[in-house]
């Protein structure tokens, strides 16, 4: 099926259930779920549920990190197009998430 250049994105860069204590380490201040110190910021907007599981990862105490890799990091966190394309067509035709490709 021929395609035009179509931008799909979540305003969610990451899907939280993805993120293990070794990414909050790395990249928990550059996703701003923690501050420069390691401190989730503000707890008062935060899901309780989500809030719960962020201080279980942010806890870092006897933590060893591992090596990190920000492209490794969205290839395992980001968005799964199948699970996010609830319905497409494009000029009377279906389309599927195998007619979208990412670019980076």
């Amino acid at each position: 099926l021929p395609f035009p250049a179509v931008t799909f994105c979540n305003l969610n860069e990451f899907r939280f259930s993805r993120v293990t204590k070794n990414d909050l380490y790395h990249a928990g201040e550059l996703l701003a779920l923690l501050n420069n110190r390691y401190e989730i910021p503000d707890t008062q907007t935060a899901d309780e549920k989500q809030l719960e599981i962020l201080q279980d990862k942010a806890n870092f105490r006897n933590f060893k990190p591992k090596p990190f890799n920000m492209l490794e990091f969205y290839d395992r966190a980001g968005h799964d197009i199948r699970e996010m394309l609830l319905s497409c067509f494009f000029r009377g035709e279906q389309c599927t998430p195998e007619d979208f490709k990412v670019v980076s």
